[in-house]
């Protein structure tokens, strides 16, 4: 992930929707990334977070940001 990071000036989430499922927390959101180069780019996500003792234990990312990287 820090990989990541190093590719990227800055994120901003906006969350919208937040839904509670037992032990899941899914939330519909849009990610604003703002490039190494200063251009910001905002795309649709959505995240599905796992709580096992009030921590998050598992995470999954669902965003299409391709077009951050293209040229």
């Amino acid at each position: 992930m820090q990989a990541f990071f190093s590719t990227i000036a800055g994120l901003e989430h906006e969350l919208f929707e937040v839904w509670s499922v037992d032990d899941n927390v899914i939330v519909r959101m849009t990610v604003t990334y703002t490039r190494k180069d200063g251009k910001r780019m905002t795309f649709p996500a959505a995240v599905i977070w796992k709580i096992r003792d009030e921590l998050i234990s598992e995470f999954r990312i669902y965003v299409d940001n391709s077009p951050l990287f293209a040229p």
